[in-house]
């Protein structure tokens, strides 16, 4: 049984770029969300690269790492690179752990964190799903993570990175949802549920 990491979301809106984050707002969201919803939100962390002045979403793991896209930290380094919590806790890692293949990285805190979401095995969510993700798209709000919603439509094969290059096929569960440039590296959830079923890797649509 494979785990259904990657996810391919419909984007249906772009905005203007923002300023960089130097804290996260999230308490408005965190005062709203009731306990499940909340205990999801205190696992996601905005990701983010001085050195391209760049950044994305990421999640705690129930493991103590961290998981993101590899192509949100691909300009930076472990030394650099740093996340936000939703508590405005800012973590630094001791190390970054990249596949290009099938865009995802782990990065390892120098702090123990805990209480971190639940991955869990399954190869073919059923079309109809219905699905969330907690992340950043666009930094919206001064970086207030935002909730979207989705469902799954199907299933592709990716054998490219986006860029030409090529790789072994992957499999991706395509889902239809207002998921945004800055939602990349969040977790795929069952709705109303905290167990990860993928990760948010890909959008395609029209502006």
């Amino acid at each position: 049984m494979r785990v259904g990491w990657f996810v391919y979301g419909l984007r249906f809106s772009q905005t203007s770029p923002v300023e960089v984050p130097t804290s996260v707002n999230a308490k408005l969201v965190l005062d709203a969300a009731g306990p499940e919803q909340r205990r999801s939100l205190n696992t996601i962390y905005l990701i983010w690269c001085p050195d391209s002045n760049s950044g994305g979403s990421g999640f705690l793991l129930s493991t103590g790492v961290v998981v993101t896209n590899s192509h949100v930290v691909s300009t930076c380094s472990d030394k650099t690179l740093f996340g936000l919590s939703t508590g405005n806790v800012r973590v630094t890692f001791s190390r970054m752990i990249t596949d290009r293949d099938r865009d995802l990285a782990v990065l390892v805190p120098t702090v123990k964190l805990v209480n971190g979401l639940r991955l869990v095995a399954t190869d073919n969510p059923l079309p109809g799903t219905e699905v969330t993700t907690w992340g950043y798209p666009f930094l919206y709000n001064e970086a207030s993570p935002l909730l979207s919603v989705g469902y799954v439509s199907g299933f592709r094969e990716v054998t490219d990175d986006g860029n030409g290059v090529k790789h072994k096929a992957v499999k991706h569960i395509v889902v239809n949802g207002a998921f945004n440039h800055g939602n990349s590296g969040g977790p795929l959830l069952v709705a109303h549920d905290n167990e990860v079923i993928g990760v948010v890797v890909l959008t395609s649509g029209a502006s």
